[in-house]
């Protein structure tokens, strides 16, 4: 058993987490039963308690650690080992949150923000039509879908960048610092076709545009 595209190694790391959750409710009922037994063999089931407590120990305090840290701000294999969001990021997320309805579908480009752009669907609570997850399912119609997302932030036109996204049923187009790094012309093309992407939100760092006619093409179920 395997999960596809992900190097052999996602399945056996997730039934061990499963396998320590069954053995957890079966080694405290062990445990009961030693104990109640009394004299050797409660003191022999303490010892070896302890003695595993203590093996555990350094992975429990890492974990706790690796858990709070946010100082470590270095690229890890594929995306940031902490992701940092700015004031006028977290209220233009929040504006989405708000203001964007529940079935909507808000796409920013994936590549140019690699395995960091589940934000959209984590803070701004909303579906994208497409994305790069970090893990555990298959890749492959990630990456496709993500593949047809970066060609509609590469087109030239903006009837181009309208086309493909009504195909992908993006309702909201997202463009922030790395859609501006990857794609310096989207913005201008975006902002001389209002008719085609209505300006909803903008604050100097996430501007948000409505696509026209998303949520009238049969294609597009919401």
């Amino acid at each position: 058993v395997d999960v596809p595209d992900h190097g052999g190694v996602y399945v056996a790391w997730r039934a061990s987490h499963l396998i320590f959750m069954a053995l957890a409710a079966l080694c405290a009922f062990a445990f009961q039963v030693w104990w109640e037994q009394g004299g050797f063999a409660r003191w022999t089931m303490a010892t070896v308690a302890a003695v595993a407590g203590l093996v555990a120990l350094p992975t429990v305090l890492i974990d706790i650690y690796n858990a709070q840290d946010v100082a470590n701000r270095a690229d890890g294999p594929g995306f940031k080992w902490t992701v940092i969001l700015t004031p006028q990021e977290v209220a233009g997320l929040d504006w989405i949150k708000q203001n964007t309805p529940p079935a909507s579908r808000v796409q920013n480009e994936p590549f140019s923000r690699n395995r960091d752009a589940y934000y959209v669907t984590a803070f701004g609570e909303r579906r994208m039509s497409g994305g790069l997850p970090t893990g555990l399912i298959p890749l492959k119609k990630y990456e496709d879908v993500s593949a047809r997302i970066r060609k509609m932030y590469q087109a030239e036109s903006a009837v181009e960048v309208h086309e493909q996204a009504l195909g992908l049923c993006v309702d909201y187009m997202l463009v922030g610092p790395p859609e501006r790094a990857a794609y310096p012309e989207l913005s201008l093309l975006l902002e001389n076709s209002p008719h085609l992407f209505a300006p909803a939100f903008r604050n100097g760092i996430l501007d948000v545009y409505a696509v026209t006619g998303s949520w009238d093409d049969q294609r597009c179920t919401h």
